[in-house]
C-alpha cells in the first residue's frame, strides 16, 4: 500500500481503512508522520505508548489490536484534520493601528 502524498489523501486513507488492514494502517501512520511533520516521540506521546512501538507498527514490524488500531486511526484522521484546517486559514494582517502602536 502506498503512503499517501497529501493530506487529503491521508485523510482518505482513515476514511476508507478497514479494521485489521494491517498493510494500510501501516501506510497511514507513516504518512501521518511524514505529512504532518510529527516525530514518533509526539506520537507516542499522545497515544500514551512507547517510541518503539510507533516505530515498530510504522515498519510493520507489529501491530496492536484492532480497537487500539481504530483509536489510532481516529487519533491522526483528527490531528490531520486541524493540520488542514490550519493550512487554509491566511496569515494573521497586523492592522495599522497595531504597528503604529508597537513604535
Amino acid at each position: 500500500m502506498p503512503q499517501a502524498q497529501t493530506l487529503a489523501g491521508l485523510m482518505n486513507m482513515c476514511q476508507e481503512w478497514r479494521p485489521g488492514d494491517h498493510v494500510q494502517f501501516r501506510a497511514i501512520i507513516g504518512s501521518f508522520l511524514r505529512l504532518c511533520g510529527a516525530a514518533q516521540r509526539q506520537l507516542a506521546d499522545q497515544l500514551q505508548v512507547s517510541e518503539a512501538s510507533i516505530s515498530r507498527w510504522a515498519n510493520g514490524l507489529a501491530k496492536p489490536h484492532v480497537r487500539f488500531q481504530q483509536l489510532v486511526v481516529d487519533h491522526v484522521r483528527d490531528q490531520t484534520a486541524i493540520v488542514m484546517d490550519a493550512s487554509k486559514r491566511p496569515a494573521r494582517r497586523r492592522r495599522v493601528k497595531d504597528i503604529q502602536a508597537a513604535r
